[in-house]
């Protein structure tokens, strides 16, 4: 590699910093993915524990209120006598009031037959025995049952709690409470995404227009899903295995949640799609942002580097060699002064203490070779002198 020695120092260090500051750039990257991963397994897993928390929520309220009506003296006498009427004119203000929260409030014979229905009045009579098994349970075993489970009113939530009077089981009575639209929208407030309810399918016993899960869909928040990703997953949603999946853009992610039903069996998923885009923003920002820094640092530490190697190296390597060219020109009471230091231990110190040892040297040398010379020429001309005389001698002979 030709070229000053400067140059070759700055730019084997500027490779170096270059490599360095790339490969902290990767060092950052590869943090910065990390932490975004992190937080977005911490948000997934939040969500997951608000739906959950949220389904624990409406099942607590749903008990409190249903007990409530099932401990009221008066609706237990009118309930045994089997007085309908009676019990729609006293109860409907109440349903009225409550509806927003409350679905469905309905009464169940022993048999599991529907005696009247607050939210369907005119609909009473029909045997709920086949697929209403919160109320087959309750009614069987005379206990509280809640859970999820699709009647004629839709998929929703469910406390059955059994009746009595005087004594005397008389049948049950049921809170239902909503399990789609309004509960996807409570969780849209709180986490701005979009939201979807699947069961596993089957048949609806659904009445009522949209209440059932016919192919398994029972509320989203948007007309459509684009993102229908969960097929190849089924197994592990069906084991209540939370999966996050992202889209083949990495736009959205995909979070599955599994549910349960009133008999603790995964009854299907929420699925919840949240956009990345201030994610992925922030990402980028934070690359370019690391790539501008690391340029300005790369570009400070090459100028500081090169003043430094100018100023402390290689100005004093040309000063020492002026220093020797103006020795070899016969200039021999030249010295290499190296700063002020003269105790500097430096190497360029160093080399220049040991040039101006050798001149010196060279130098007593040199005077020890013209005294030698003198001393030679001083024998010379006593030698020709003595010559001289003999040459005279030798004539007069």
């Amino acid at each position: 590699m030709k070229g000053k020695l400067s140059t070759k120092i700055v730019s084997g260090i500027g490779i170096g910093i270059v490599a360095g500051l790339l490969a902290l750039s990767l060092i950052v990257n590869y943090y910065i993915s990390t932490m975004i991963n992190t937080m977005e397994k911490d948000y997934n897993q939040l969500l997951f524990e608000t739906v959950n928390a949220q389904m624990d929520s409406q099942l607590d309220s749903a008990k409190m209120s249903v007990l409530s009506l099932a401990n009221n003296v008066r609706v237990q006498e009118l309930f045994a006598n089997r007085d309908r009427e009676q019990l729609m004119v006293e109860l409907l203000p109440v349903y009225d009031v409550l509806k927003e929260d409350v679905a469905q409030i309905q009464f169940h014979l022993p048999d599991s037959t529907a005696f009247l229905r607050l939210h369907m009045p005119d609909s009473y009579g029909d045997s709920l025995r086949d697929f209403r098994f919160t109320v087959n349970e309750a009614n069987a075993k005379r206990q509280i049952v809640e859970g999820l489970e699709e009647g004629r009113a839709g998929y929703g939530f469910r406390v059955v709690v059994p009746m009595f009077y005087q004594g005397i089981h008389t049948g049950s009575v049921e809170y239902g409470s909503d399990f789609g639209l309004a509960f996807l929208n409570n969780l849209k407030n709180r986490y701005d995404s979009d939201y979807f309810i699947y069961t596993w399918g089957g048949e609806s016993v659904a009445w009522v227009e949209d209440g059932g899960n016919e192919g398994g869909f029972v509320a989203a928040t948007v007309a459509t899903d684009e993102w229908s990703v969960e097929g190849a997953h089924a197994e592990e949603i069906k084991a209540g295995k939370m999966v996050s999946l992202l889209s083949p853009d990495k736009k959205k992610s995909v979070l599955i949640i599994p549910y349960y039903d009133y008999q603790g069996n995964v009854g299907g998923y929420v699925k919840s799609v949240i956009d990345r885009s201030a994610v992925l923003g922030y990402t980028i920002q934070v690359q370019k942002v690391l790539f501008a820094l690391s340029v300005i640092i790369a570009f400070l530490l090459l100028i500081a580097i090169y003043l430094y190697i100018r100023f402390e190296v290689v100005k004093p390597l040309t000063q020492l060699q002026n220093t020797i060219k103006e020795v070899e020109s016969g200039k021999l009471g030249v010295e290499f002064k190296y700063k002020s230091n003269k105790d500097n231990k430096d190497e360029i110190g160093l080399l220049g203490a040991s040039f101006n040892k050798m001149v010196e040297t060279l130098k007593e040398v040199i005077e020890d070779v013209k005294d030698a010379s003198h001393q030679v020429a001083n024998s010379a001309q006593s030698l020709a002198e003595t010559s001289h005389h003999n040459t005279a001698a030798a004539e007069e002979v």
